[in-house]
């Protein structure tokens, strides 16, 4: 968390992944305040990630995810209120 500044109170979840590499996965509260991060390496384990190419898969996941759901990115979507 040092290494990504970010605290406690911003992560809303995190768990242990294992896909091979142990990882440590947080959940922040939204794919811009992910994209929002400006990790020092140095205090990190990371420090062979490729930040921009992480940032870019982000990106692309984010907008497969909006387009599959039938949510525009350009912020003109609200959703509907829930039926009483």
């Amino acid at each position: 968390m040092a290494a990504f500044g970010i605290t406690r109170e911003r992560v809303l979840a995190h768990q242990w992944v294992d896909n091979g590499p142990g990882w440590a996965v947080v959940q922040l509260a939204g794919a811009e305040e992910v994209l929002a991060l400006e990790p020092d390496l140095s205090l990190s384990a990371l420090m062979d990630v490729d930040l921009a190419e992480l940032r870019t898969r982000l990106l692309e996941s984010r907008n497969r995810i909006a387009a599959a759901a039938g949510i525009p990115l350009d912020g003109t979507w609200r959703p509907r209120p829930a039926s009483a």
